[in-house]
């Protein structure tokens, strides 16, 4: 979502020309549509953490377990827990999973159609995963439209490509960033 937001402001045409120098887009498309079945099934199970009132995060891991086997992925999600100052207090989260799940369809979103004539002509690395389906082949596209001047790259990861391959990640990230503009 961060990326979609970043694409976003690259794009606009309001945007300080100096403000971005190059951008860097980890595996989202700018392109419609909505998130993932799994991204409301996380949100359903933070609800269902909550009504649960689990008091741990080992306790809030076991119930994500029951729909994401990723450990990586279950404590990235656990990071939105927010601790509390009362010892054996239910467990709440940072952004309600309530504004969440009522928010996919615009989580989802991008202001941009694809044939518009918006273009963010600067350096862009557009990092994905080759087991995740959030760049599809067929957003390459739409990618080169407004972003002509990308460089992809591909990791063997899903979704979360950071935490899978953080030296890969960084690698990828650091090669672009140290190249002659």
């Amino acid at each position: 979502m961060g990326g979609k937001v970043a694409m976003a402001l690259a794009l606009h045409p309001e945007t300080p020309s100096n403000l971005l120098r190059d951008l860097i887009v980890e595996d989202i498309s700018p392109i419609k549509g909505r998130l993932s079945k799994e991204f409301e099934g996380y949100a359903r199970t933070m609800r269902r953490i909550m009504d649960m009132q689990c008091k741990d995060r080992k306790e809030a891991d076991d119930v994500f377990k029951e729909i994401e086997p990723d450990v990586s992925v279950r404590q990235f999600l656990l990071t939105n827990i927010s601790a509390s100052s009362t010892p054996g207090a239910p467990l709440t989260f940072r952004v309600p999973p309530d504004i969440i799940a009522d928010s996919m369809d615009a989580l989802g979103d991008f202001p941009f159609e694809a044939d518009s004539e918006v273009m963010f002509d600067k350096p862009t690395l557009v990092i994905r995963g080759s087991k995740s389906k959030y760049i599809k082949d067929s957003a390459l596209e739409v990618f080169n439209h407004f972003f002509p001047h990308n460089r992809l790259v591909e990791l063997n990861t899903g979704h979360w490509v950071h935490a899978e391959d953080p030296v890969g990640f960084t690698n990828a990230v650091i090669e672009f960033l140290s190249e002659d503009r």
